[in-house]
């Protein structure tokens, strides 16, 4: 069976279950808290960090993006990145840009509310912050056009990997706005997809519980 080592509201983990439960992967899970220092996960990855999965052949993954493929190519039979040899290149690409683009742009209001609880972000800060996410959002609803998720038809490695990213944003108070219709749909849509509830945690340090749905 493989095993994950990770921490329950880390974006590049959560995405990692996302596609685990998607495609029905047991797996035993070893669940760190937030700063908490493991011997074994530093033995394992090099960065000293979470996800660390150990696949059923003893072989050690530590890079969330690689984690994603090989549970796609050995348990997917096509699932997650389908499509012709473009599609996946789109796919690969907008999950790119989740980890880097989306990622950069949710996580500092994420540090300021997970850091001072409570606390008003200061409107420069929160302006800055909201116009990084406006910005993704644009390419993102650009990207959507007519189709049903991120990877076209089918949900994808991409929609794993931005589904964790827009959680983030809604809990810590960037709401996907009226003015990205498309986005905001798929959004509403893939929250209730049992991969992504079964994957989403309860609560988020800051936060005392987590918004179970979209409104």
């Amino acid at each position: 069976m493989i095993r994950l080592f990770h921490r329950t509201d880390c974006p590049f983990c959560w995405k990692v279950r996302i596609a685990l439960f998607e495609l029905g992967v047991p797996v035993e899970e070893t669940v760190l808290a937030l700063g908490e220092k493991s011997r074994e996960v530093r033995d394992l990855n090099p960065n000293n960090s979470v996800p660390v999965m150990i696949t059923d052949k003893d072989t050690v993954i530590w890079e969330s993006a690689a984690m994603v493929e090989y549970v796609a190519e050995r348990f997917g039979a096509g699932r997650l990145f389908e499509g012709s040899a473009e599609d996946r290149a789109r796919i690969r690409q907008l999950h790119i840009f989740s980890d880097n683009r989306v990622g950069k742009a949710v996580f500092p209001i994420v540090r300021e509310r997970r850091n001072n609880p409570g606390r008003e972000v200061p409107e420069e800060l929160l302006r800055r912050i909201t116009a990084e996410w406006t910005g993704c959002l644009s390419v993102l609803e650009r990207e959507l056009r007519d189709r049903e998720f991120f990877g076209g038809e089918s949900f994808s490695a991409a929609d794993c990997a931005l589904m964790p990213r827009f959680t983030l944003a809604e809990v810590y108070g960037l709401p996907v706005p009226d003015t990205f219709p498309k986005a905001a749909d798929w959004y509403r849509r893939t929250s209730r997809r049992a991969s992504v509830i079964q994957a989403r945690p309860d609560k988020f340090p800051g936060v005392n519980d987590l918004v179970k749905s979209a409104e």
